[in-house]
C-alpha cells in the first residue's frame, strides 16, 4: 500500500486594505474555504479578498463562490467573482459592515 500524496497547498491569499486578514481551511486551488472581514476603520467598495492560485491555468476558469454565514450572504449590493488565470477576487459594489466577518466556500472548474 502506497503512502497517501501530501495534501494540496492553500492558494496565497491577498486582503484588500482595509479588510482584515484573511485565512483559508481545507483549500486547494481547486476549491476550499476562507474566512475575510472587515476592520473597524472605513471600509470600501471593491476587492473584499484576491487569491492567487499555486499553478496557473491555460485560461481564467470559472469560479463559483457561496456565502457560508449570514453575513456574507447579506452583503449589500451582493458579491461578484472576478477571474483570471492566476486567481480570482470577491468583489463588493458597496461598502460593507465594519467590524464583520465573512465566510465562503469556493469551486474552480478549468
Amino acid at each position: 500500500m502506497s503512502p497517501l500524496p501530501p495534501p494540496p497547498l492553500p492558494p496565497r491569499i491577498n486582503r484588500n486594505v482595509p479588510f482584515t486578514a484573511a485565512s483559508f481551511t481545507a483549500a486547494g486551488d481547486t476549491r476550499g474555504a476562507f474566512t475575510c472581514g472587515t476592520g473597524a476603520s472605513g471600509t470600501t467598495s471593491g476587492a473584499l479578498v484576491i487569491v492567487t492560485f499555486n499553478s496557473i491555468y491555460s485560461s481564467a476558469p470559472v469560479v463559483v463562490v457561496s456565502p457560508t454565514n449570514s453575513a456574507a450572504a447579506t452583503l449589500g449590493g451582493g458579491i461578484y467573482v472576478t477571474t483570471t488565470a492566476s486567481g480570482f477576487a470577491i468583489n463588493v459594489p458597496n461598502s460593507p459592515p465594519i467590524s464583520t466577518t465573512f465566510t465562503f466556500n469556493y469551486h474552480v472548474i478549468g
